[in-house]
């Protein structure tokens, strides 16, 4: 398991911020899913943004899989594949406490790799 936290969380993360993540799960199964597990999200609406893709191309807007922004509530994105990219942009004013993200690498039967 990978987890994946906004600068500074649960303080407040800085302006003008972009981070980016590439995850790779390295395995052997044909059948494999990442799943993504948001344990909490708050950012400003409309203007910070946590977007997750499919692949490694963070410029790719077809890969992009869910965009984030304002609070939500904790939620799931599964991708069936072995690699998956996210993104973090904040705006040049207001900051809010972030995100804090898990990963999970799991085969076809459920099993965590």
């Amino acid at each position: 398991m990978i987890h994946i936290i906004s600068p500074n969380y649960p303080e407040v993360y800085s302006n003008n911020a972009d981070c980016i993540w590439l995850i790779t799960a390295f395995t052997l199964s044909i059948n494999h899913s990442i799943v993504l597990n948001l344990i909490d999200i708050y950012v400003e609406r409309h203007y910070d943004f946590l977007n997750v893709g499919a692949g490694t191309d963070v410029t790719d807007a077809d890969s992009r899989v869910v965009e984030l922004t304002g609070s939500v509530v904790a939620s799931r994105v599964i991708h069936h594949g072995t690699r998956v990219w996210a993104r973090f942009t904040s705006d040049l004013t207001v900051a809010e406490r972030g995100f804090s993200l898990e990963i999970v690498s799991v085969d076809s039967l459920g099993n965590n790799n």
